[in-house]
């Protein structure tokens, strides 16, 4: 693998993590 598929691989990791975890916080933000 080169350098620019570990980026794009880590992006997508973080990305899945940040919706992941951020995604019931805002439902309980629009629910209250």
């Amino acid at each position: 693998m080169d350098k620019n598929q570990i980026d794009l691989a880590i992006i997508k990791v973080v990305m899945f993590l940040y919706v992941f975890f951020a995604h019931p916080m805002v439902i309980t933000m629009l629910l209250k």
